[in-house]
């Protein structure tokens, strides 16, 4: 290969690797993801010929945003917002002046000061916090993959907070600078059931639906569902008796009602691509569609359900061709379709976040 030629090669390719470091924050002019846009990944004010002009937005996997009204971080605030695709909220549209951008780190964060600002450390176990940290943690940012329950007191003990997952939060203001020790839970790849409640006590791995470890039956309090999987639950093996969820990742205490009486799952691993569903609760036959279109001509008419995975945003559409009442955006998670387009469905967009 030609000098020259290994050149060209080299510039296209730090261009490609600019180009995708680059998509951190996506700001658009309209609503849904439509319209000019341009990236930032740096917190500051919007530029000139941007302020006043922002619509919608898509957060990347790895950050959170914080909005504000006024230049400087000033005015109206709403957030933050996790990785997704939003429309600004009306009272903020055509309104943002500046923002603040998060980088997700590997391990939950801490900050001396609100909306994760001030000087800060990271802990990856459960433990009590440095000395020189106890009483002074004011926000925090979870990554994805972890759970994290805040305590009064050193050693796991006095009140407690929580369980937190993946996202940005304040401490809430009784407990602001009152944190003294942590526990951390890393997600596990397939969901976990707890036998107290707010994941403590002994626990199992379940990664297919069925009844549970006959030593588990009625013994379960809690759970945590990891990103990629959705489950249901019910109170009798063989999927009878009374049922619960779906519920996507995050981590739950069982319904008071079902406490100590869980006896089979379903687990279902969200797939690639948006997935469509013949019967509510992402029940009965399905198809999948990763590009805007119209459903298959066997599908119009026909969805009552659906799952959005990770890094997708879909819109969906009551006529073909993008035509008819609307609904959306929906980001990442399970739905049901709204009871009065039930079965209505004949086309929908689909955003890559």
């Amino acid at each position: 290969m030609t000098n020259s030629k290994l050149t060209c090669l080299l510039i296209g390719l730090l261009c490609l690797f600019a180009t995708v470091n680059s998509q951190c924050i996506t700001l658009y002019a309209n609503s849904n993801q439509r319209g000019r846009s341009y990236n930032t990944c740096s917190s500051g004010n919007i530029p000139t010929n941007w302020n006043n002009r922002v619509s919608s937005f898509v957060v990347a996997t790895g950050y959170t945003v914080q909005l504000y009204a006024d230049n400087d971080y000033e005015g109206k605030s709403t957030g933050p917002y996790n990785a997704g695709s939003y429309n600004v909220p009306a009272e903020l549209n055509d309104r943002l002046s500046s923002l603040r951008v998060f980088a997700v780190d590997k391990c939950p964060t801490f900050y001396a000061d609100y909306n994760q600002r001030g000087a800060s450390f990271q802990q990856c176990i459960s433990e009590d916090v440095a000395a020189k940290w106890n009483d002074q943690v004011s926000s925090f940012v979870v990554p994805a993959g972890y759970t994290v329950q805040l305590y009064a007191n050193g050693g796991s003990t006095g009140k407690a907070y929580g369980p937190y997952s993946a996202g940005s939060y304040n401490v809430p203001a009784e407990f602001n600078d009152q944190l003294s020790s942590i526990s951390i839970f890393a997600v596990r790849k397939c969901p976990t059931f707890y036998a107290d409640s707010n994941q403590q006590g002994g626990s199992f791995q379940q990664c297919i639906s069925g009844d549970l470890p006959s030593n588990w039956n009625d013994q379960v309090s809690s759970f945590v569902v990891p990103a990629g999987y959705t489950i249901q639950l019910y109170a009798n093996n063989a999927y009878g008796g009374k049922i619960y969820g779906a519920y996507n990742a995050g981590s739950y205490n069982v319904p008071a009602e079902l406490n100590d009486q869980l006896s089979s799952i379903k687990v279902y691993a969200v797939q690639k691509c948006p997935t469509f569903y013949g019967d509510y609760n992402q029940q009965g036959g399905s198809f999948q569609q990763c590009s805007s279109g119209n459903v298959p001509d066997n599908w119009n008419d026909q969805v009552s359900s659906f799952v959005v995975p990770a890094g997708y945003s879909i819109q969906l559409y009551a006529d073909g061709a993008y035509g008819g009442k609307v609904y959306g955006p929906y980001t990442a998670g399970s739905y049901n379709v709204p009871a009065e387009f039930n079965d209505k469905l004949s086309s929908f967009k689909v955003f890559i976040v």
